[in-house]
């Protein structure tokens, strides 16, 4: 306790708090007083970007509007099949083919204005022969063609050869789905004939004036007195937007024509009251929209937001501190409980576990260090039984040596008296037999070549023809490329026994060929035995998993358990049988040489 007050900045709380007061509460306090001394530039500076983002969304919003205008007008202005429509016969309610082109052409106009443009939008043709061709129900045909014509517009259109004129606010009667709107925010090209520059027509495409500029729409209470101007590239106010009306625009336009676009508030007095203003260009069309804010407006806007800010501050600084102080005292209490078992664990107590609660990093280091205690449980308990099985093995590996000498020796004379006997089967039973226990003796090593394999292979086959009279037959197939590959010695002889003592078929077919597979050596060995029912394959198998695989002999579990010991879990035996239809037995090992195999070690 006493090394804690002389330092107690050495734990992860003092730290924490440390930290806190230095990377929190300084910066903040520093903050606060700053603020005092230039809050008003800042809130002036944030309301700024406010007005900013206001005004850009709005002419964002127009410039949206007047390019889908523009994208639907391409549409009308290039269709060949509407230029040729404007360029055929208006027979339309005598010639089938003339009423088609006509259903088709009213088609595309009501798709355009479905998928383009909105439901209010009117979007029509004005046909030179003296038709309106319209997508509202309520407007078109010729008493439409005849106000059209008489309007200025009109002629300017034609004059432009093509490009698009804009007009707002256009006061008609266009139709659409509201007969109440009385201003238009209006595009018109010319449609050109595809042989020459002659007009066919004109493409008109309206949206109500409000949706376009809300300044359009007549209103009974002002933006807090701020005003919208539309201005259009030759500096002529076009609409407003408010209540409080300026009886001169000149200086505003003169001023803001002066600005760069998107700049930020600039002064301005009109009439002996001072406003801010700032402009906002709409690319598509070429004009501009200015907002006027009353100074009054702007510094009671601020001062609101001033004491706001403040109140906010200091009450969330204040909550924000009792919340951390809580949460600290909470998050370092599993620190101490795993540093606690982390010491018991160090000192061989591995039955230390943390009580984890939660699912933060803290809870999930509990649980990590948990599960590392358990496994290292499991790793000592598993070296335990693993050495145990290593004794064994060995044990019987003394026990299978014992004075094979002795063995061999007995063997050659009894051969000797089977030829003096004149009994030559049994001489040359011995004499294979010799071989193979030679064999065993001559070799010290585990690895031989599959050649060698094969070879002593074949002289146990041998001794088994003799014994079976001819009744076994054997087929081999070992390529060229494989023949000095690395293998246990007596791999494929206890897999060929097997085969032998349990096919119970005369005669009995074995097929044993070697292949190399992604790597690995593959060595198949396949007969025609009676095979073995679904019920005793799965007992065979389970029989080779390692918690069930002893040294009980020289047997299929015998081999399988030295691959997998000698090479690694991923190696051994597979075994696959049909009953009435034979075994097949794989055996898989990686493709080395064998000394490779004695380098390795």
């Amino acid at each position: 306790m006493r090394r804690s007050f002389a330092k107690p900045f050495t734990s992860i709380r003092g730290k924490i708090l440390l930290s806190f007061f230095l990377c929190i509460i300084v910066p903040v306090a520093f903050i606060i007083y700053n603020s005092y001394t230039s809050s008003q530039a800042v809130l002036r500076e944030q309301i700024d970007r406010s007005q900013q983002e206001s005004m850009r969304n709005l002419a964002a919003n127009m410039d949206d509007l007047s390019e889908r205008m523009m994208n639907a007008s391409n549409l009308i202005v290039n269709d060949m099949e509407l230029q040729n429509f404007l360029q055929a016969s208006p027979e339309w309610t005598g010639n089938y083919a003339s009423f088609q082109q006509y259903q088709n052409v009213q088609k595309k106009l009501m798709n355009i204005k479905g998928i383009i443009m909105d439901s209010n939008a009117v979007v029509a043709v004005v046909d030179f022969r003296g038709f309106v061709h319209s997508s509202s129900v309520d407007y078109g045909g010729r008493p439409a063609f005849n106000e059209l014509v008489k309007e200025p517009w009109y002629g300017m259109t034609i004059s432009k050869q093509g490009w698009p004129y804009w007009q707002l606010p256009y006061e008609g009667t266009l139709g659409g789905e509201s007969p109440d709107v009385q201003k238009w925010f209006v595009l018109t090209r010319l449609i050109k004939s595809p042989l020459g520059e002659e007009g066919l027509g004109l493409a008109l495409i309206a949206i109500p004036a409000e949706s376009f500029f809300p300044g359009t729409a007549s209103t009974d209470e002002g933006d807090k007195g701020n005003t919208l101007l539309l201005v259009s590239g030759e500096s002529k106010v076009l609409d407003v937007q408010g209540d409080r009306a300026l009886e001169s625009y000149e200086p505003i336009i003169a001023e803001a024509s002066g600005q760069e676009h998107g700049g930020s508030l600039s002064r301005l007095t009109v009439d002996g009251q001072d406003y801010f203003y700032s402009t906002v260009p709409i690319p598509r069309v070429g004009w501009k929209v200015i907002e006027l804010v009353p100074q009054t407006e702007l510094m009671g806007q601020l001062n609101r937001i001033k004491y706001q800010s403040f109140l906010w501050l200091f009450a969330l600084f204040a909550v924000f501190t009792m919340v951390f102080v809580v949460l600290m005292l909470r998050f370092t209490g599993p620190i101490r409980g795993l540093l606690h078992s982390m010491n018991r664990l160090g000192q061989g107590d591995f039955n230390a576990q943390v009580h984890v609660r939660g699912e933060d990093e803290i809870a999930k280091l509990g649980v990590h260090f948990n599960r590392m205690t358990a496994n290292l449980r499991g790793l000592i308990d598993k070296l335990s039984e693993e050495q145990k099985r290593k004794e064994a093995a060995k044990f019987q590996a003394l026990q299978a040596q014992i004075n094979p000498h002795f063995l061999f020796n007995t063997l050659n004379s009894i051969k000797w008296m089977a030829v003096l006997s004149g009994s030559q089967h049994v001489s040359q039973m011995i004499t294979k037999l010799g071989k193979l226990l030679q064999f065993t003796m001559k070799n010290d090593g585990e690895i031989i070549t599959l050649e060698e394999e094969f070879t002593y292979l074949q002289d146990y086959l041998d001794l088994q023809k003799i014994r079976f009279h001819d009744n076994v037959q054997i087929e081999t197939h070992l390529p060229e490329t494989l023949k000095r590959c690395g293998i246990l010695k007596f791999t494929l002889q206890p897999i060929v026994e097997n085969s032998i003592i349990h096919g119970n078929r005369t005669p009995l077919a074995i097929c044993i060929s070697a292949s190399e597979t992604n790597g690995d050596l593959v060595l198949i060995v396949k007969d025609n035995g009676k095979g073995m029912s679904e019920e005793k394959l799965n007992e065979v198998k389970a029989a080779l998993q390692p918690e069930h695989a002893r040294y009980n002999g020289i047997g299929i579990g015998n081999v399988h358990e030295r691959l997998r010991m000698h090479y690694g879990e991923g190696y051994g035996v597979e075994l696959q049988s049909n009953e009435a239809e034979g075994t097949a037995v794989t055996i898989r090992m990686p493709l080395v040489q064998p000394e490779d195999e004695e380098g390795a070690r």
